[in-house]
């Protein structure tokens, strides 16, 4: 959540200066986080909060909340305290999918840079290894609000979904696996379908298109 507080304070500060091109960007900038903070972090929400929340980060966080003694608490004025229970805040109105790229973001970033690249890539999934040709990655804006992965199975052939949530261990190849049209376009059906759950659908090759 801090990082992604960051990214929107630079995405503010970029659509300023590049596009609406505005000379006073910086005090825009200043005015519309301080809204933003008193809209996130209102005093009559965190009133409501009444018992204590004791958070003991381990050593490979603790410098997540060195960062925001740091720098963030300079930008938005506040304690500690209040910024902690504003995150969590924040955290909770988000969607479930949204959460999801939040708490599995590495995942999530390897998974793309998979799909974008053609690297094949290897994980364990419900106790199993695969190893499939990243397709897309997409967001289930429906009642299960579910972020998942469609892919094909080099080694079952087969098309399937898998749900981030699940994956475990994922790591890319510098192998890189060239679909032919027929998948592509087989692939392509099988998202505008909207196959959401873990279903597989079965498809046979002579030989796989390694490179």
């Amino acid at each position: 959540m801090v990082a992604l507080r960051k990214e929107r304070r630079e995405e503010i500060r970029d659509l300023l200066e590049n596009d609406y091109q505005r000379d006073d960007a910086e005090k825009v900038y200043e005015c519309v986080n301080t809204v933003i903070d008193q809209v996130y972090f209102r005093d009559e929400e965190l009133d409501n909060l009444t018992e204590d929340v004791w958070i003991r980060p381990d050593k490979e966080h603790l410098s997540i909340f060195d960062e925001i003694e740091a720098e963030e608490l300079a930008v938005t004025m506040l304690d500690m305290s209040t910024y902690i229970r504003g995150l969590l805040n924040e955290y909770v109105r988000l969607p479930q999918y949204k959460r999801q790229q939040i708490l599995f973001r590495d995942e999530k970033e390897l998974i793309t840079e998979a799909c974008v690249t053609g690297r094949i890539l290897r994980f364990f999934y419900e106790g199993e290894r695969y190893k499939v040709y990243a397709y897309w990655m997409m967001y289930q804006y429906s009642l299960k609000q579910l972020c998942y992965l469609v892919a094909y199975d080099l080694e079952r052939r087969e098309i399937r979904s898998f749900f981030l949530e699940k994956i475990k261990e994922p790591y890319m190849l510098k192998k890189k696996f060239i679909p032919p049209q027929p998948l592509v376009e087989i692939l392509m059906e099988y998202c505008q379908g909207g196959e959401y759950d873990e279903d597989t659908v079965l498809i046979i090759e002579e030989k796989d298109d390694e490179k």
